[in-house]
């Protein structure tokens, strides 16, 4: 008897030009997540705020007003802290304990250079707004220039436009 199929004897899987346009596919697929995973595309990274200063000024010798501006984002006051850096490597932070803010603890270092600070929410929304302030009184004031830097709860500097040094 004799067998009548026709059996296949080539070895080819797929043809040369086909495999090419598959490993070159594959490459542009890989390059693309590589390039997403870099660039942080995929989320999961946040994004500090910006914000301006509607007044940073002094009053008197002994005291002075951050008056807050707007923000890029909703901010609650306890999100952030204030660090307030100056005269003979004096420096205060400032942290809020409520929404809306009742009272402020007040980490200090330097001689002589206790501070005390009150925050008024207008809105009594919990959340910074275009008006809030923050009143700083020193018990011994010293002239100079004193650096204001908010930071937030992720330890990214909020971006403050308007200035960010007071001038006591």
């Amino acid at each position: 008897m004799k067998n009548t199929w026709n059996i296949r004897k080539k070895d080819d899987a797929v043809s040369p030009v086909i495999a090419t346009i598959l490993m070159v596919a594959i490459t542009v697929v890989l390059a693309a997540v590589l390039y997403v995973m870099v660039m942080d595309f995929g989320g999961g990274g946040s994004v500090a705020a910006t914000g301006n200063w509607s007044e940073l000024d002094k009053d008197s010798s002994t005291t002075a007003t951050m008056k807050f501006g707007s923000f890029s984002t909703d901010i609650e006051w306890t999100d952030i802290t204030i660090t307030i850096a100056g005269v003979n490597s004096t420096s205060y932070v400032l942290s809020f304990d409520a929404n809306p803010p009742t009272a402020i603890s007040v980490a200090k270092s330097g001689a002589g250079q206790d501070i005390t600070a009150v925050a008024t929410d207008i809105g009594a929304n919990s959340l910074i707004n275009s008006g809030d302030y923050v009143t700083l009184t020193w018990a011994n004031a010293q002239a100079g220039e004193y650096e204001i830097t908010i930071v937030d709860l992720d330890g990214q500097e909020i971006q403050m436009s308007g200035g960010s040094l007071l001038n006591m």
